[in-house]
């Protein structure tokens, strides 16, 4: 029994079983129950269910998220959730077995928490491929979920980086790197454009920062999921287009109402 992490910065599970399958429908029966027997809704996922079209060798993957439409549309739900789960199940061994070696191709699909769908892929040799050209380093589940703490976080944030950075069409203010420190602070580095960089400095500026990540539902939704990998603090630290320092938020989980 291995076990497959899904997440969005956050974090989800599901087991594969290997078996000595023979044929490839067997294999890909066995993914397709072992996945269904274990993923479970968490504060990303409300629902996800995996479906075999054995005849065109096809694994759909649905996934329901518990973002709204509008989550979506700011340049990093849309980017970061589903190029962390294409690269997790890309590097899962049965996975590429399928891949690979049996032609089967994977349709993963994403949804809002409304059924509106946001993001899709197909994961054949060809995309599987061009996912091993741009790892510089192989990460896979057993990487994951064999070390704790630190070691897990840095592996899941060394994915994302892979993506960074990515803008905010909203606000304009662009993630460059994602961290975690020795004290197990998540550590956000951001850019601001140089047309808001002065309203962003000050201790009034930071008041508004923080009051509009509190208001943010996913922020608590991502405290709530990197909690229970020992996180206890969020910093973002902003900076000017040019690398200079503008100020600096820090919510822990008294500021989000938490127990």
């Amino acid at each position: 029994m291995k076990r497959f992490l899904y997440t969005i910065l956050l974090i989800a599970s599901a087991s594969i079983l290997f078996t000595s399958c023979k044929s490839t429908s067997s294999k890909m029966n066995a993914f397709v129950l072992s996945y269904n027997a274990s993923a479970k809704p968490n504060g990303i996922v409300y629902s996800t269910n995996a479906e075999a079209l054995y005849d065109k060798k096809i694994i759909k993957i649905r996934i329901v998220t518990n973002y709204a439409l509008e989550d979506t549309k700011n340049g990093i739900v849309d980017k970061f959730l589903p190029t962390l789960f294409v690269q997790l199940l890309a590097g899962e061994d049965l996975a590429r077995e399928l891949i690979n070696e049996e032609g089967v191709n994977f349709e993963v699909t994403f949804f809002t928490i409304r059924l509106s769908e946001f993001s899709s892929i197909t994961i054949d040799k060809k995309k599987l491929a061009e996912l091993e050209k741009e790892a510089k380093g192989k990460i896979n589940a057993d990487d994951l979920l064999n070390n704790t703490g630190n070691s897990k976080i840095k592996n899941i944030l060394s994915i994302l980086n892979k993506n960074l950075p990515v803008k905010d069409k909203n606000t304009g203010l662009t993630i460059l790197k994602i961290d975690i420190n020795d004290k197990n602070e998540l550590l956000y580095d951001i850019s601001v454009p140089n047309s808001i960089a002065e309203k962003i400095k000050g201790k009034d500026a930071s008041e508004v920062l923080k009051d509009d990540i509190l208001r943010n539902g996913n922020s608590k939704q991502l405290f709530m999921n990197v909690r229970s990998l020992g996180i206890t603090t969020l910093k973002y630290k902003y900076r000017d287009e040019k690398g200079n320092y503008l100020n600096e938020i820090t919510l822990t989980q008294q500021d989000f109402n938490l127990p």
